[in-house]
C-alpha cells in the first residue's frame, strides 16, 4: 500500500507543495511518494486518536462506532507505518538515503546509477544557440512547453510546436538509443527524507533515524563540515552533495524553509530527550545548532531586509522568495518559545520492531 501525488511532471510535483524537489525523470503509474505516504499515516493515526477520545465520551453512540470501528483507523495507521519499511527501502539502501520515494522505471546513467540530471535545459531556452554538453538544448518534454522555437524559446502553443523550424522535444522513452531503464528508489536526500522523523513515524533510536540525525549533525562556525542537510542558517531542503543542489529553479533544492525546519527542530527536541545516550547527544547537538541558526537567520533578515521571507539562502542567510511572507515563516515564534509540535504516543510496528510512532 502506498500513495502518489497527482499531476506530477518531470520538473514539478506541485500537489506536494515541494514544487521542484527532485523526483524521477520518468513518470510512472507505480510511483510511491514518501511524503504523501507519511501524511496519510499521520492522518490515519490522528483519526484513531480522535476516535479514542470520542468513544470515551460516547461509548454507546452507534454513529461514533460506525465512524471509528468500521474504518479501523488504528490498524490503518499501523499498516501504513509498517509499509514505510517495505515500500520505501530498496535501491536507496546503502546510498545514505534511509527511506526514499519509489520512482519506478528510470533511465540508467553511465556506471549503472540512476540518471538524475535531465538531458534538457530548465530555464526555458533551447536550440543550437543555447546548447548543452549533449548538443542543442532541449525543452522539458514532459511539461507544458515541450517545443523549441527557432528563436530558442520553449513553449507549448502552435506558435512553438507547428511553425516552420519548430521542434517538439522527445520524451525519454521515445528517444532512439535510450539507455536501459530499471526500477529505482530516489537517491535524493532532503526534506522528503525527513517526513517520517518529523511526523513522529520513525522512532528516534531506529537505525534509519540515526542516518537522518547524522545528516543534521552540526558543522563549524564558518559553515564547513557538518551533515549533508545542515547549514548555519537551518535545515537545507536538499543535500549539499546532491548533483541537483542549487540547480534549475532552485526553489526546494537547497533553500531553507520555515515549515520543514519547524517539523525537524520539533523532532530533534523529542529525540534529545531519548534515554539512549548516543541518540540524546547527537539529537541534542543538532537541535541546539539548527534552532539557533534558523532563529538568527529569520531575525537577521527581518532586521536587514524589513520582512519575513518565504525561504532563505543556505549560504548567506538572505531572505529570498516572497516577502513579506507572514505565513509559515512566523513559525519562528514557536521555535523561539521552545514549543515543538506536540505528538501523542502510540505503539506501532516499525521494521519488525515495536517502535514508537506518533500522531497529532
Amino acid at each position: 500500500m502506498c500513495y502518489k501525488w497527482a499531476g506530477r511532471t518531470a520538473a514539478h510535483c506541485l500537489a506536494s507543495g515541494l514544487d521542484d524537489y527532485p523526483r524521477g525523470l520518468m513518470i510512472n503509474d507505480d510511483e510511491c511518494h514518501l511524503d504523501l505516504h507519511s501524511w496519510m499515516s499521520l492522518f490515519a493515526g490522528t483519526m484513531a486518536s480522535l476516535c479514542r477520545q470520542l468513544t470515551s465520551w460516547h461509548s454507546s453512540d452507534g454513529q461514533t462506532a460506525a465512524l471509528c470501528d468500521a474504518p479501523g483507523w488504528a490498524q490503518r495507521a499501523a499498516t501504513l507505518n509498517a509499509t514505510l519499511h517495505e515500500v520505501f527501502v530498496g535501491s536507496s539502501k546503502g546510498s545514505g538515503v534511509p527511506l526514499a520515494d519509489f520512482m519506478g522505471d528510470q533511465p540508467v546513467a553511465k556506471g549503472g546509477r540512476v540518471m538524475v540530471v535531465p538531458p534538457w535545459r530548465t530555464d526555458g531556452r533551447c536550440g543550437p544557440q543555447f546548447p548543452t554538453e549533449r548538443g542543442p538544448g532541449d525543452c522539458d518534454p514532459y511539461g507544458g512547453s515541450p517545443c523549441c522555437s527557432p528563436s530558442g524559446w520553449c513553449g507549448g502553443s502552435p506558435d512553438f510546436c507547428n511553425c516552420q523550424g519548430c521542434r517538439r522535444c522527445l520524451k525519454l522513452e521515445e528517444r532512439q538509443g535510450l539507455l536501459k531503464t530499471k526500477p529505482y528508489h530516489s537517491p535524493h536526500l532532503g526534506y522528503v527524507s525527513l517526513f517520517p522523523l518529523g511526523l513522529g513515524l520513525l522512532p528516534c533510536d531506529h537505525p534509519r533515524a540515526r542516518q537522518l540525525l547524522e545528516a543534521l549533525k552540526p558543522g563549524s562556525a564558518d559553515g564547513t563540515g557538518g551533515g549533508k542537510l545542515w547549514s548555519r542558517h537551518g535545515v537545507m531542503s536538499l543535500s549539499s552533495q546532491d548533483p541537483l543542489f542549487r540547480q534549475g529553479e532552485d526553489y526546494w533544492r537547497g533553500k531553507v524553509w520555515a515549515n520543514l525546519n519547524y517539523l525537524t527542530i520539533s523532532a530533534l527536541s523529542r529525540c534529545a530527550s531519548h534515554p539512549d545516550p548516543a541518540v540524546k547527544e547527537l539529537a541534542g547537538q543538532a537541535h541546539a545548532s539548527l534552532r539557533e541558526g534558523f532563529v538568527s537567520t529569520v531575525l537577521q533578515a527581518l532586521k536587514k531586509q524589513r520582512f519575513f521571507f518565504e525561504n532563505f539562502d543556505p549560504d548567506t542567510g538572505q531572505g529570498t522568495g516572497v516577502g513579506p511572507f507572514t505565513g509559515w515563516t512566523t513559525l519562528v515564534a514557536l521555535v523561539m518559545a521552545d514549543l515543538p509540535l506536540a505528538l501523542d504516543d502510540q505503539q506501532l510496528p516499525a521494521d519488525g520492531r515495536e517502535g514508537q510512532a506518533a500522531e497529532l
